[in-house]
């Protein structure tokens, strides 16, 4: 089977899922040899083997990690402590109470996830990319994708 785009030395498509109404974006980048350095260099520049890095905590996504224990709180002390998000632990304050008629998670959208497929001569890669992990590099090739296109 030949290859249907044989001048396209990179190609890079990058799916957008989820978000509030579950819609599906997608973005491609087919690279000739003219372009392909630049394009090597932003797939090259992504931790393809690093997944821990994606998601540390499946549990908590987007959380740090959870604060040492202190010897003098109560077991209930820490309970009512775990119910709050983590950045309210770490700043030691509690939420705002939402104003009459709003609900708490007013303006909290659902998260996208990121589906990345790369191809160039040495690699193939692929990589879900939660929302909250899309920083750095990540970020860099996906703004760099939706760009070209």
């Amino acid at each position: 089977m030949s290859d249907p785009h044989p001048d396209e030395v990179v190609t890079i498509v990058v799916v957008r899922t989820g978000g509030l109404a579950g819609l599906r974006r997608r973005w491609r980048v087919d690279a000739g040899a003219d372009d392909a350095d630049r394009w090597i260099l932003l797939v090259r520049q992504c931790p393809w083997d690093a997944p821990e890095q994606l998601d540390p905590d499946p549990e908590r996504p987007g959380d740090s990690a959870p604060p040492e224990a202190d010897p003098h709180r109560t077991p209930d002390e820490e309970d009512a402590d775990r119910s709050r998000p983590a950045s309210e632990r770490a700043a030691g304050t509690r939420a705002a109470v939402p104003a009459d008629g709003e609900s708490a998670t007013a303006g909290a959208a659902d998260r996208f996830v990121w589906s990345i497929r790369a191809r160039t001569p040495e690699l193939r890669v692929e990589q879900e990319v939660p929302e909250q992990a899309l920083v750095g590099p990540w970020r860099e090739l996906v703004e760099a994708v939706r760009s070209a296109t």
